[in-house]
């Protein structure tokens, strides 16, 4: 079926390929660019799963899942000016402030209080990327899942490259729409058509990059296991009999992830992790 929703922000050309159906959305497909669009198909508002109460009882795991990260982009840099963009409740601001790096944080967050950072020696400006001005320029730009949230990712992207030092690194990560996950799980919450406007792959935001001017540095795919089998879980959610459901669980986990465990280094090489994380440079 072929809709005619959007033109790509990247290639202009005509975004028509449906590739799935969501309760509030649809989502198509770049047939050029491989980027996927978000069309919602619901008007007025719908409640965003934010709480910082939650997330905070979950802390460690966050921050397990951010210190691997934190330690790949000091070997790649470990001092300058950084700006976090979108930095949310501001853990990967305190997190990489606290390892040792020489860095000078600055954050921007319009919504969220970023609480992690309360008594730190790091700048907080509340408003938007859209609207932040500034004269300084940065020596490493980070963006943690907000990609996906840009209204124009082109314009953003190009305003950050004019914030950048040559040489200076911009870090992304975003959830990859090409993944095991979003194959298998039936509801991939990284979909969010709520409050997500565009999805990447591994290689669809390399060429995106590169083609802004930028020199992909590391890319890597990968996703946590507790967050794989919550969205496995959503596939059992009809089994309305708790008996057959949990046969049903079990039949298909005990198989699932014997295999998952054994393949999943290469899976993630292949990029089909959930999420990717990729450092690039900056080239004038």
């Amino acid at each position: 079926m072929k809709h005619v929703k959007a033109f790509c922000f990247q290639c202009r050309a005509p975004v028509t390929k449906l590739i799935k159906r969501l309760d509030l959305a649809n989502i198509l497909e770049c047939d050029v660019c491989k980027i996927a669009f978000i069309q919602p198909t619901y008007s007025g508002k719908v409640k965003l799963p934010y709480n910082f109460r939650l997330y905070n009882l979950n802390y460690e795991k966050h921050a397990n899942r951010l210190y691997p990260l934190i330690r790949t982009i000091n070997s790649f840099i470990s001092k300058g000016k950084l700006l976090d963009i979108g930095a949310g409740y501001g853990l990967f601001a305190s997190l990489i402030n606290k390892r040792g790096a020489d860095f000078d944080i600055s954050v921007i967050e319009p919504t969220q209080n970023p609480k992690y950072i309360k008594g730190l020696n790091i700048n907080n400006y509340k408003t938007t990327f859209e609207r932040f001005k500034t004269n300084i320029k940065y020596d490493i730009i980070t963006l943690f899942d907000v990609i996906e949230h840009l209204a124009d990712p082109n314009a953003q992207v190009l305003k950050i490259k004019k914030l950048l030092n040559n040489k200076a690194k911009l870090v992304i990560q975003t959830p990859n729409y090409n993944s095991l996950m979003a194959k298998v799980c039936k509801n991939w919450s990284w979909w969010m058509p709520e409050d997500h406007k565009f999805l990447f792959g591994p290689m669809s935001l390399s060429n995106f990059l590169t083609e802004k001017g930028f020199k992909i540095l590391y890319i890597q795919t990968y996703e946590d296991l507790a967050d794989f089998k919550k969205n496995l879980d959503g596939n059992f959610i009809n089994i309305k009999n708790i008996f057959l459901r949990r046969l049903s669980k079990y039949l298909f986990y005990v198989p699932f992830f014997i295999f998952y465990s054994v393949l999943r280094p290469f899976l993630w090489k292949l990029g089909l992790g959930g999420l990717i994380f990729l450092i690039a440079e900056n080239n004038e």
